[in-house]
């Protein structure tokens, strides 16, 4: 058993033609065009109320969870401690890594070679 039923009627009086449409629920009420058109209105801005209501609760979570981890002490990064080089500076490699330095760039220029 369909729960709603549509029905269309075209009539033409006096050279002008007139469209109607009617639907019809399952409890037997009828419908003209601008009642579904209403009622559409208001469940799309039921929807988009629904909507903005659960952006607005995530939100104030997002925040009280933020407080909660704020007050633990859980939001807070250790720095990794970076021991201090030996001999060689920032700036210039040592013979080791130059050594790397200069196989790698041979071993990519033999691959492109071949």
């Amino acid at each position: 058993m369909p729960l709603c039923r549509a029905m269309c009627r075209i009539t033409k009086s006096n050279g002008e033609i007139e469209i109607s449409f009617r639907l019809f629920t399952f409890i037997g009420e009828t419908m003209t065009i601008s009642e579904m058109i209403g009622q559409s209105g208001i469940l799309t801005l039921l929807g988009m109320g629904v909507v903005f209501c659960f952006l607005i609760i995530m939100i104030l979570a997002m925040y009280l969870l933020h407080a909660i981890l704020h007050a633990v002490g859980a939001d807070k990064v250790e720095e990794p401690k970076v021991a201090a080089p030996q001999t060689a500076s920032a700036g210039t490699p040592s013979a080791a890594d130059q050594g790397a330095v200069v196989a790698a760039i041979a071993a990519a220029l033999h691959e492109k070679n071949i």
